[in-house]
C-alpha cells in the first residue's frame, strides 16, 4: 500500500501544475511550488525500503534454517538464533519507517489538496498491531522451540 501512495504522489506536482483544481479545491502557486521538492518523501520511503529489506533477508535466514533443519542442526540452530537475535530491531524499523512514511504522505496530500481526510487523526494503531504481533510469532515460536531444546 505504501508502494502505491509513493506512485501516486509522484504525480501531485505535475497534476497541479497543469490544473490547480486538479484534486477539487484551487491550491495556489506557492504551495504548489513546495510540492515540487519530493526529498522528504523519498527519504522516508526509502527507509521503509531498507527496513523492509532487512525483514527480508531476516526471512530468507529463516527459511535457509528450516531448510537445513534435518541435514544439519547446529547451523540450522545458529541461524535461527541470529534470527532471533535480529528480528526485535527488524520490528522496531519496520514499523517506525512505516508509521513516518505515512505522515510524511499524509502531510503531503493534506498540502496538495487543502483538506485533512476523515480517519486522519493519528497512527495507525490496528495495522500497526497486527503488523507487531504477526512479525513476533516465528520469534516467539523459536525461542518456545529453543527453550524446549535447552529442557531436553
Amino acid at each position: 500500500m505504501l508502494t502505491q501512495q509513493l506512485h501516486q504522489s509522484q504525480w501531485v506536482y505535475h497534476d497541479l501544475m497543469q490544473n490547480p483544481r486538479a484534486y477539487g479545491r484551487e491550491i495556489d502557486p506557492v504551495t504548489i511550488a513546495s510540492l515540487r521538492d519530493m526529498r522528504p518523501i523519498w527519504t522516508a520511503f526509502g527507509a521503509f525500503g531498507i527496513a523492509s529489506a532487512f525483514g527480508l533477508l531476516l526471512a530468507v535466514i529463516m527459511l535457509v534454517a528450516a531448510s537445513t533443519m534435518d541435514r544439519n542442526g547446529a547451523a540450522a540452530d545458529r541461524r535461527l538464533t541470529q534470527y532471533r537475535r535480529w528480528k526485535p530491531l527488524a520490528i522496531v524499523l519496520t514499523v517506525v519507517t512505516s508509521i513516518w512514511a505515512g505522515n510524511v504522505n499524509s502531510d503531503y496530500w493534506v498540502a496538495a489538496t487543502r483538506h485533512i481526510p476523515v480517519g486522519n487523526g493519528g497512527p495507525p494503531i490496528v495495522s500497526t498491531t497486527v503488523l507487531v504481533v504477526c512479525a513476533m510469532l516465528p520469534w516467539w515460536w523459536i525461542g518456545k522451540r529453543s527453550g524446549e531444546a535447552a529442557a531436553e
